[in-house]
């Protein structure tokens, strides 16, 4: 069976499931996920708010992979949103690099060289799908699962007929629980490219867990809720006064979480939270 089988296993329910051998998106060594400032990128929303994303993934994600190893990438995408087309106005931003439509790729050896994809949106079967789908197979279907799907399936034109494990990168930017079902197949984690509280407050909650030190722990807290905060008065809150306790919390923050690098800025007299595209 291909690779997308075990993930729309409600298909094979009396058969049992094999994998006979290393599929190419167990290649990819580079995971990264965009959640985009208008919130969670359903294919309505992205219809709804398609400048903002075109000009987010133009600003904010562009200048950031050329820098993380997506040299030849190609960007897969809706074909058109709301009867007119999207992968011209993701063509024009993008230069010389390939657009394709969901399904375009199949059957195509035009992406083999690439080493890198770029999922914008989600594909979203017609309503009509789903609910004979629901219909058929109950709660085992689910609408993410046949998303992440459709991904592995543009992931697998990439290098598909070297089978040597080249090394594959991914940028998702899509509906956040497709992006969660997509993790858990491929199972890696896909590190954002913002840390902001609005954009992930998953990742900022992940963060606060895995900080150790009380001080640090707060000052993060404060931090991420207020986007802003003053030395002086953390200092005089949390630290005894102490505004070196605070400087080095904000240092020991930034060694033990460098995914913080860029982000949390000090300056004279206050520390503050940036989003902005992480240098991973």
């Amino acid at each position: 069976m291909d690779a997308t089988a075990s993930i729309c296993d409600y298909l094979y329910q009396e058969y049992p499931l094999l994998h006979p051998g290393h599929w190419n998106y167990q290649d990819i060594t580079l995971g990264l996920k965009y959640f985009s400032s208008v919130g969670n990128l359903s294919k309505t929303k992205t219809a709804q708010h398609r400048e903002i994303l075109v000009q987010e993934l133009a600003d904010l994600i562009l200048p950031s992979l050329e820098d993380q190893g997506f040299a030849d990438p190609y960007v897969v995408t809706y074909k058109t949103l709301n009867g007119e087309s999207f992968t011209h106005d993701i063509s024009a931003i993008l230069g010389k690099r390939p657009v394709q439509n969901y399904g375009g790729t199949r059957g195509s050896n035009a992406f083999r060289q690439c080493d890198s994809v770029i999922l914008v949106g989600a594909y979203r079967p017609p309503v009509s799908f789903d609910t004979l789908a629901y219909q058929l197979f109950g709660a085992q279907y689910s609408p993410y699962k046949y998303a992440v799907a459709q991904w592995i399936q543009e992931i697998y034109r990439t290098r598909i007929r070297q089978h040597r494990g080249e090394p594959i990168q991914v940028l998702a930017m899509g509906q956040r629980e497709v992006i969660e079902s997509f993790e858990t197949v491929i199972e890696r984690f896909l590190h954002p490219i913002s840390v902001g509280q609005h954009e992930n407050p998953a990742f900022m909650e992940q963060m606060l867990r895995g900080v150790k030190h009380q001080l640090q722990k707060t000052l993060l807290e404060e931090v991420t809720q207020y986007r802003n905060v003053s030395i002086k008065r953390f200092a005089d809150t949390h630290a005894k006064r102490d505004r070196i306790k605070v400087e080095n919390a904000y240092r020991g923050l930034l060694k033990d979480h460098p995914m913080l690098q860029g982000h949390l800025i000090m300056d004279e007299t206050t520390i503050q939270l940036v989003d902005k595209p992480s240098p991973i």
